[in-house]
């Protein structure tokens, strides 16, 4: 699972991929990002912005929010920590702070801190859907799935519209074994926005442990569109064309796989294997 805050998506591995790989005769794996140095550089100027408009009124909390989110995407996490509990100090009830504080806090390995940053949050503002769903992702990252479910239902009896919170709660679902709820969870998520490729993916993988391979197809060939840095899921469509003996294809996608992570071994056990079907069916 991915703890699902701003571009932290590292992908939230539920049961069913393991499942789904099992079903087609392989076994399973991620992503990366980059800053250009024109970012570097918006961002420092950001960060000038932010103190310049702190000197003249320290007592905007906004300001010390948006200096905090800009200290994280240069990666300095102790001064977005202080900017946020600033922020928290001059306007407890926002509840932008305590995201901040939290994101800040599992930069630095806090994963304690930063679930208490979310309820302190969450104790000022109950009906506040997104913090029940930041809750939930961190209950998921620690692999409490009971919790994570029902933080994921609190935000969406909040917010019932609430895509992200359908598409976890699949997730969680589905890690739990529960693939046909995880199935009717993705779909909701699905029905509000098409194009979330992480719900499309792990609809998928919940369809393959189903053995629904061939309503699999679609899902990850639309996912890989939305999102062509998804390894995992070129991976999937690999095994599955390997599969139905389509071993081309499946050089293809088991080398967009290997071409997005080079150094992932199961990525390139995955081509090697391939590869090898392939010469032998010659």
């Amino acid at each position: 699972m991915n703890l699902r805050t701003g571009k932290n998506h590292a992908k939230t591995a539920s049961l069913a991929l393991a499942v789904a790989l099992g079903v087609l005769g392989f076994s399973q794996a991620g992503i990366a990002g980059d800053i250009s140095s024109q970012d570097k550089q918006d961002i420092q100027d950001t960060i000038v912005r932010y103190k310049a408009a702190i000197g003249m009124n320290p007592k905007n909390a906004k300001n010390h929010v948006a200096l905090g989110n800009a200290y994280l995407l240069d990666g300095n996490n102790e001064a977005a920590i202080a900017s946020f509990r600033e922020a928290g100090k001059l306007a407890p009830d926002s509840t932008d702070s305590y995201i901040g504080l939290s994101r800040g806090l599992i930069r630095m390995g806090d994963e304690k801190g930063a679930l208490k940053a979310l309820e302190d949050g969450a104790v000022r503002n109950p009906n506040d859907a997104d913090l029940h769903f930041k809750i939930g992702n961190l209950f998921m990252r620690g692999k409490n799935f009971d919790k994570a479910i029902a933080e994921y239902r609190t935000a969406l009896k909040l917010k019932p519209k609430h895509s992200e919170a359908h598409r976890e709660l699949g997730a969680a679902l589905g890690t739990k074994g529960d693939l046909k709820a995880q199935v009717d969870e993705e779909k909701k998520c699905l029905e509000i926005n098409g194009d979330d490729a992480n719900a499309l993916y792990y609809l998928a993988t919940a369809q393959i442990g189903l053995n629904n391979v061939p309503e699999a197809l679609p899902l990850l060939e639309k996912c890989v569109k939305l999102d062509p840095k998804n390894a995992d899921a070129f991976r999937l469509l690999a095994a599955m064309k390997a599969a139905s003996g389509d071993y081309k294809q499946a050089i293809t996608y088991a080398q967009k796989a290997v071409d997005i992570m080079p150094e992932n071994k199961q990525y390139q056990q995955t081509l090697a294997k391939i590869k090898s079907k392939a010469g032998q069916i010659k």
